[in-house]
Formats: C-alpha cells, structure tokens, sequence
C-alpha cells in the first residue's frame, strides 16, 4: 500500500475514516454528504492515500455523480498502481456511458490486477458479459 511507511497513529486515523464512512454507508443511507465530506476531510489530511480516493468514488459512483467519482477513481489508481478497484469502477461508468472499448480496456485491466479476490473478479466478468453483450 502507498504511505505503508505511516506512522502507527496516522494509520490509525486513515482506519477511523474508513470506519465512519462504512458505519455511515450501512446505517445512515440518506446522509451522503456526511460520508462525502468525512472522506474529503480524510483525503486533504492524507492526499496520497489510496483507499481514501477510491472510496471517495465509490460514494460518488453510487450517488450517480459520475463526474467526480472519475476523478477520485483515477486519482486512487495513480496512486496504488496494484489497485483493481478503481479500473472496475472505471470499467462500469464507461459502460453506463456507452463506451464500450474503454470499459473493455479498463475491465481487462482490473482482471490483471485482480489476483484470487473472488469479489473483484466477480464484478469485472459480471461487466465483461455485459459489454459483451452490447458489442457483439
């Protein structure tokens, strides 16, 4: 992981932001602005973690902004070059676009990255048969 080398406490806040965003996805849907800026928060104090950006996106993803959950994907790839997650994400916005080739490119790129994570593989080829679908 990017910044492994933290000290043990500034690990220690990065997993309360984790922590606060995840209690606050499962049992407060409707406050997503609250998770929003617990993790803009998170990702100032800390601009080079990686899990931060990508769960920054993911909030945006699932609150249908795409715009900015591009952005915060991207910058989590660049930041943790091993990270499939963010190329997944990626993968299915340009889908839901209609851009296939880049989904494909994205998709195929996650896979590479994505080892025995039986999760991750699951959605990449759950995105792969559907832009299978609407190539062929």
């Amino acid at each position: 992981e990017i910044g492994s080398g933290l000290v043990g406490s500034e690990m220690c806040i990065r997993d309360s932001y984790c922590t606060m965003a995840e209690w606050y996805n499962k049992f407060d849907k409707g406050n997503f602005s609250y998770v929003v800026s617990t993790l803009l928060d998170a990702v100032a104090e800390h601009p080079y973690w990686a899990k931060g950006h990508l769960m920054l996106g993911l909030s945006y993803y699932e609150n249908n902004d795409n715009t900015s959950a591009i952005y915060y994907l991207k910058k989590a790839h660049l930041l943790d070059l091993s990270d499939g997650y963010s190329l997944c994400y990626l993968g299915a916005i340009s889908y839901d676009r209609g851009s296939y080739k880049a989904a494909e490119k994205y998709l195929s790129d996650a896979k590479a990255l994505a080892g025995k994570d039986s999760y991750l593989l699951s959605l990449i080829e759950t995105y792969q048969e559907c832009v299978a679908r609407e190539v062929s």
